[in-house]
């Protein structure tokens, strides 16, 4: 019998923030990268997914500064672009010191 870890191989519940009238835009998003339940609210949408959803932005960022070459997997690549291109996360970066105002998308 195999185990499960709440959160690693079954989903939690997670909530994006988005301005309001946007949160049809965001669950659309969502949908389309395959994230499960997802609910828009007030400002905001549900949805479920795993530590490792919350996580792979994070961790496809991290690959350039230990010398991973993503080129192999152009899925992960376009994904990557994809949210590094969306002006939320692209101002959480600039917050964070992770890029600077002028920067390029990080791709």
């Amino acid at each position: 019998m195999r185990a499960t870890l709440p959160g690693v191989t079954t989903p939690f519940d997670f909530f994006a923030t988005c301005p309001p009238g946007t949160e049809r835009v965001l669950g659309d998003e969502l949908r389309a990268l395959g994230v499960q339940r997802v609910r828009p609210a007030r400002a905001g949408v549900a949805f479920a997914g795993t530590v490792a959803d919350a996580y792979l932005f994070t961790m496809l960022i991290w690959t350039k500064h230990v010398g991973i070459d993503l080129a192999r997997w152009p899925v992960l690549t376009a994904y990557k672009a994809r949210v590094a291109a969306r002006p939320k996360v692209r101002e959480a970066m600039i917050a964070e010191g992770l890029i600077k105002q002028n920067d390029p998308i990080a791709a």
